[in-house]
């Protein structure tokens, strides 16, 4: 959460009332907690279509959220059929860091 009042307000500025779209939204995390905290947008979570069904039941879990849409989009085919504008893409990427865990079979099987 921002608490400092500067940052804060300049979010609340790229924010209000516009349409934002998350690309590869994935589960949609971030595009949520953005309609979360901006009930003024309008937010798209969009990603393949092997995604979508994430991105929808995570819409369902959150249905005081009227602001969010979960949209299939592949980038490289998709570009001519989604005429939409937007006034802010949110482009995320998520990784995690392994330290010795990745050569220890143990940590890539689950059971």
């Amino acid at each position: 959460m921002i608490t400092d009042p500067k940052h804060a307000k300049k979010f609340e500025e790229l924010f209000h009332s516009k349409t934002v779209v998350e690309l590869g939204a994935g589960t949609g995390f971030a595009g949520i907690l953005v309609a979360q905290m901006h009930p003024t947008c309008i937010v798209a979570l969009t990603d393949l279509a092997d995604h979508v069904p994430l991105i929808q039941r995570n819409q369902e879990l959150n249905p005081h959220l009227k602001n969010i849409t979960g949209i299939e989009l592949d980038w490289c085919n998709d570009h001519h059929r989604n005429r939409a504008k937007y006034d802010v893409i949110l482009a995320l990427e998520w990784y995690v860091l392994w330290h010795d865990c990745a050569s220890n079979d143990s940590y890539l099987t689950v059971s």
